[in-house]
């Protein structure tokens, strides 16, 4: 993505390679034991894609059987035709902030849960997605949770499972940031320095300096890495900001997520990604 960052792929919101992707889609999903429907899209204003109650029938692995709640779900997946997930998060705020108020209301009542679902099915091979900070808030301003689903059609083991903070800047002098943050970077560069990507050696065109966690925590829980990053970080918060105030610097936070098999995913509170947001311009999103 940058020169001399240890991911690769694209931060457009499209699969590498120019690969097309089999679904992407960002939801708003209300679940309660006793949620009815059609309250919620009375108070929404709002007409769900998909709804039921509990009790009604369905089929699983060719039995029927009953829904144990009942739920509410707004997705942009048949809404607009684009494969770049910023889109789809743009046209859920597009439906969902002018009714924010009432959401809140509604999620007032004991029993409700609101979970933000994010949607990345790729062709193969490692894939990314960026998204803008200021979006990440509002959207976690929506809801309890966010859910991030992705699902890989290579079969490995989880090699690698981290968040990482990193700032960019074309004269960025690494020391710099060391000395402004009093936090010891994992990895850092200057612009002109040489850099490894894809293969060949080439000068790098800015200065980064990159806190990772990925060798750090000894766990392939997300949210842990999470609460790491942000025990080194929180403390030195206002130093960060005075520090991307000076000439064209901007932070990023990575998640990188390297799935076994098959459709996983990871769910943060809704409050925790909003901290996060706080930190940087960007979210990068990686798994493998």
């Amino acid at each position: 993505m940058h020169p001399g960052s240890f991911r690769e792929g694209r931060d457009d919101g499209t699969a590498n390679n120019g690969e097309r992707l089999r679904n992407v889609d960002v939801t708003l999903r209300i679940l309660g034991r006793d949620l009815n429907p059609e309250e919620v899209s009375e108070s929404l204003h709002l007409s769900p894609t998909r709804a039921f109650r509990r009790g009604d029938v369905f089929t699983a692995g060719g039995r029927l059987q009953h829904r144990a709640h009942g739920a509410w779900v707004l997705s942009t997946r048949d809404a607009i035709d684009s494969e770049n997930v910023v889109d789809h998060g743009k046209c859920l705020l597009a439906w969902a902030l002018p009714t924010r108020e009432r959401l809140k209301n509604l999620l007032s009542r004991e029993g409700l849960q609101a979970t933000i679902a994010f949607w990345w099915e790729p062709t193969n091979g490692a894939v990314c997605f960026a998204l803008p900070s200021l979006e990440i808030k509002m959207l976690g301003e929506l809801c309890h949770e966010v859910d991030f689903y992705f699902y890989c059609h290579r079969k490995q083991r989880s090699k690698k499972v981290g968040i990482a903070l990193e700032i960019l800047g074309r004269d960025l002098n690494p020391d710099e940031a060391t000395a402004a943050l009093h936090l010891s970077p994992t990895r850092a560069f200057r612009k002109g320095d040489i850099c490894i990507v894809e293969g060949s050696s080439r000068p790098c065109e800015h200065g980064s300096w990159m806190l990772s966690t990925q060798d750090t925590v000894d766990s392939e829980d997300l949210l842990d890495h999470s609460r790491q990053l942000l025990a080194w970080v929180l403390p030195v918060q206002d130093h960060l900001k005075s520090l991307l105030a000076h000439g064209e610097r901007r932070a990023t936070v990575v998640f990188w997520w390297e799935p076994t098999d098959g459709p996983v995913g990871f769910t943060f509170p809704s409050a925790e990604l909003r901290t996060l947001a706080e930190l940087c311009n960007t979210f990068d999103f990686y798994f493998g």
